[in-house]
């Protein structure tokens, strides 16, 4: 299973414990609703076994999609097969394509980009070894890898 598809799947788990988080909650307040609270000696009312083991199953759910989350934000990974897959870095890399030594705000100019942005998607080119970067004066100038280079670099990764 790749990458793509584990995500797929922790992202249909994400949802399906949701899912059932809500309908236990849902099952919770309808009991609440249809009044089977056990009255005390007291009084006042006391939550029957079956509740307590309610909010024990709406705690467990809760920490299982917690934890589903944050695996599916801990496996994004952009390599060089999916780096491309994101509309604005392909436009930076073919920008940079096309005019080789532009420099951050050019690239953001000529793209209507933010700084962050531009920088974010110039690093993912930069370690997928779609460009290199090189200072030159108080600016750093951004380059396309040659086609060559990138083949060969495939072959020791």
């Amino acid at each position: 299973m790749d990458r793509k598809n584990i995500e797929r799947t922790l992202v249909a788990a994400f949802f399906a414990v949701m899912v059932l988080l809500c309908v236990v909650v849902v099952i919770q307040k309808l009991a609440e609703q249809a009044g089977q609270v056990a009255p005390t000696a007291t009084g006042g009312g006391s939550a029957p076994a079956y509740a307590q083991s309610l909010n024990a199953v709406i705690f467990a759910l809760a920490i299982a999609g917690f934890c589903i989350l944050i695996a599916i934000g801990g496996i994004k990974y952009i390599g060089r097969d999916n780096v491309m897959e994101r509309p604005v870095r392909a436009a930076i890399y073919k920008y940079i394509q096309e005019h080789p030594g532009a420099h951050l705000h050019k690239i953001c100019d000529a793209l209507d980009l933010n700084v962050t942005n531009a920088t974010w998607h110039l690093r993912k080119l930069k370690e997928t070894h779609y460009i290199s970067e090189k200072k030159e004066g108080k600016f750093l100038k951004y380059y396309p890898l040659e086609r060559q280079i990138l083949e060969n670099s495939r072959d020791f990764t």
